[in-house]
């Protein structure tokens, strides 16, 4: 992910740079030319914020864990786990193969998510928290889908 916001952003700099330099040059552009930079800084926009949304550190303490931002370390996210009703584990479903995740869910709604195509040491995670197990969850992919925007499970 970090690979893919730093090519994107290379890209997204010589496009912006080159349109910078016929502004300065009092060339006129065209309407494309607008639709390109939207698009590319649109682009870079939507994988940074997954950067941030996905890939955090996480930090497993005895009373609560503590989700931290990869790009900016001082936003921190700390969960108590009185706060989580139950974790229950789900097969996703990607274009590249199957994967399990923790869902943390909090009112029959999932709260946070947490993969294990974005951590290696996932079973270690699985095992330090100190949430009631809910059990696996059987979703397919809609589902899980719908849940992601806040449907109840």
């Amino acid at each position: 992910m970090i690979g893919l916001n730093l090519l994107l952003f290379n890209l997204t700099y010589m496009v912006v740079s080159i349109f910078i330099k016929k502004a300065v040059a009092d060339v006129p552009m065209e309407p494309i030319g607008y639709g390109f930079i939207l698009f590319f800084v649109g682009l870079q926009s939507l994988l940074l914020i997954m950067l941030m949304k996905d890939c955090r550190y996480i930090v497993i303490y005895n009373d609560y864990m503590v989700f931290i931002n990869p790009i900016f370390p001082f936003i921190r996210k700390r969960i108590y786990w009185h706060d989580i009703d139950q974790m229950k584990l789900v097969k996703e479903y990607s274009r590249t193969g199957m994967y399990d995740a923790m869902w943390l869910i909090k009112n029959e709604k999932l709260k946070y998510r947490i993969s294990s195509f974005y951590y290696s040491n996932f079973g270690e995670m699985k095992a330090a928290m100190k949430f009631e197990r809910g059990g696996r969850l059987r979703l397919n992919p809609i589902q899980q889908l719908l849940c992601l925007f806040g449907k109840k499970i």
